[in-house]
């Protein structure tokens, strides 16, 4: 299992899906928890599939609803992790 991406400390697996893996993270820098979404290499490298990723992770950052994530970073970490999200359980 994934133990850092970049300043992401990763503290266990949220859920997997067909595009990819959720992973619970403590962001070192402002000591917060968040949800990284690492998208699996057959679709990395789709990018049409990028393009749509980002557009609804920049239409999911603009929404204010307590059944909505936060999307803190609607653009991709490093090489695989996207988006950034706010996570509270």
């Amino acid at each position: 299992m994934l133990q850092r991406i970049g300043k992401y400390e990763i503290l266990g697996q949220i859920g997997r899906g067909g595009q990819g893996t959720v992973y619970r993270a403590r962001d070192t820098g402002l000591d917060r928890i968040v949800a990284i979404k690492v998208i699996d290499q057959s679709v990395a490298d789709d990018p049409g599939y990028l393009d749509a990723l980002r557009r609804e992770a920049q239409l999911a950052a603009n929404l204010d609803h307590p059944n909505i994530v936060t999307v803190h970073a609607p653009r991709p970490h490093f090489s695989t992790g996207f988006p950034l999200c706010s996570h509270s359980a």
